[in-house]
């Protein structure tokens, strides 16, 4: 065979300089397997640390997972309940010692209604844990009726549901006049909500809401996002609030 003209030399030298651009093996050409280059296989996946998150992912460790838009923290002024709807069942909180304000619960709210009463594998809370809680929740039934009607809406343990309880009232400092009163206090619902807002300086308007039962102060709701920062209530944490022009702030019994 004649040796092959520089035609011919050229062409061949374009064929394997193609072969090598398209990442074909030219010892398997003839049997029409390839293999493409990584680097021409489309751009390389982002790494964790650049991949946006995605939804259903996640999210920080203490956010609540449960299906809502923000916190209640509802404190119940303790001498009106006692005063008005306390039972034998309530000797702890009415008895043993006076209170001032108390947590009646923590309260998962959306922006239009509220869950309550969601399925829950453990409906009990035990008695160890309660007892964990009585100096701010001083009542095991008060307890553990907030876990099944509120805490198990969370997406939280019970355990951390009431670590989170505990949280959201650390957060919030009470204002003096409320902390250990000797004698009635006659208040506008306004003034209430204004004495919070001076003891907490970062609190929008519109973060707390004042409640009456008759002409007795009832509770102070405040509003916290899921990690516990002060957030206005909205319409819906707002219908509650109370209507009266003054309201009467009885002090706690002295201890029995």
């Amino acid at each position: 065979m004649k040796n092959a003209g520089p035609l011919a030399t050229a062409l061949a030298a374009l064929i394997v300089a193609l072969a090598a651009w398209l990442g074909f093996d030219l010892d398997r050409l003839s049997s029409g397997a390839g293999q493409p280059r990584p680097d021409i296989a489309g751009p390389p996946a982002p790494s964790r640390e650049t991949r946006p998150e995605r939804e259903g992912e996640a999210p920080p460790a203490g956010v609540p997972t449960g299906s809502f838009d923000y916190y209640v923290l509802a404190l119940s002024w303790s001498p009106s309940y006692c005063a008005t709807e306390a039972s034998a069942r309530d000797a702890l909180q009415c008895e043993a010692k006076p209170h001032a304000f108390i947590v009646h619960g923590l309260w998962p709210q959306n922006e239009r209604g509220y869950p309550e009463d969601c399925p829950t594998d453990n409906p009990r809370v035990p008695d160890a844990l309660a007892d964990e809680m009585l100096d701010i929740m001083p009542s095991r039934g008060l307890v553990g009726h907030q876990w099944r009607t509120h805490g198990a809406c969370t997406g939280l343990t019970q355990e951390a549901y009431f670590a989170e309880v505990r949280a959201a009232f650390e957060a919030v400092a009470l204002p003096p006049p409320f902390a250990a009163p000797d004698r009635p206090m006659n208040l506008a619902p306004g003034e209430v909500a204004a004495e919070f807002a001076r003891a907490n300086p970062e609190m929008p308007p519109g973060a707390v809401v004042v409640t009456c039962d008759g002409d007795l102060l009832d509770e102070v709701r405040i509003c916290l996002s899921k990690d516990r920062r002060f957030r206005d209530c909205g319409r819906q944490s707002r219908r509650g609030a109370c209507r009266r022009d003054r309201i009467n702030v009885p002090p706690p019994e002295p201890t029995r």
